[in-house]
């Protein structure tokens, strides 16, 4: 393989009450459209765990992951699946995307969308994840000090919403942040394709923050 074209941030139906498609839909959605993989970040907040208040924690993370596995399962191996997280702080507009994340970590890790964004970074650097702010200059998200963040999203491709896309791109070649691309993916329409292009297959969690760390990648969008 010459080059792995991966989206890096899309949601499923199973769990994300925003997406319109389920885990065969978008395993084949990908496939046709030329990409070798796919982050998996669904909407991980306060609503998610109010809606399965009757769960216990564990039980709570496993609905959590039912997309992220279903889309896994049915993939198989003709389009490698990562688990990524879309948090939303409770004490904050903004959404922040994690990459690197583990299973294992959210079975151990109770109720970290009630802690606020510098707790929250320390706490994802801690595990060696990556925190990337999600469309930091859409309508309604707050600047985040730089320095709590990784990276920031610098081509977000869901046209339902005007991401400023250009000044998250200046923003991140200001602070020397990471820039990542994704499809913000909900649905077919109203989605201009985005991704990122690595000159090498990615296999783990592991290799995906490596490569992104030494931004050995190109931007689709």
């Amino acid at each position: 393989m010459s080059e792995f074209l991966l989206e890096s941030h899309a949601h499923t139906a199973e769990v994300s009450t925003c997406a319109h498609l389920y885990a065969d839909e978008i395993v084949d959605f990908y496939i046709d459209e030329g990409y070798h993989g796919i982050v998996i970040t669904d909407h991980l907040k306060s609503d998610f765990f109010e809606r399965n208040k009757h769960l216990d924690h564990k039980d709570a993370i496993d609905a959590y992951l039912l997309g992220y596995r279903k889309v896994r399962d049915y993939a198989g191996d003709k389009l490698k699946v990562f688990l990524g997280l879309e948090v939303s702080l409770d004490n904050s507009p903004n959404d922040y995307l994690v990459f690197g994340v583990e299973e294992d970590f959210l079975y151990k890790n109770k109720d970290f969308h009630k802690l606020n964004i510098k707790e929250f970074s320390k706490l994802v650097r801690q595990n060696g994840f990556l925190l990337v702010q999600a469309h930091p200059f859409r309508k309604g998200m707050r600047i985040v000090d730089p320095f709590l963040l990784d990276g920031i999203e610098v081509y977000n491709g869901n046209s339902s919403h005007n991401s400023s896309n250009a000044v998250a791109e200046a923003w991140a070649e200001s602070f020397d942040l990471i820039g990542t691309s994704g499809s913000d993916f909900h649905y077919f329409f109203r989605m201009k394709p985005g991704g990122m292009i690595f000159d090498k297959e990615l296999k783990t969690n592991a290799e995906l923050v490596e490569a992104l760390r030494a931004r050995e990648y190109r931007l689709k969008r």
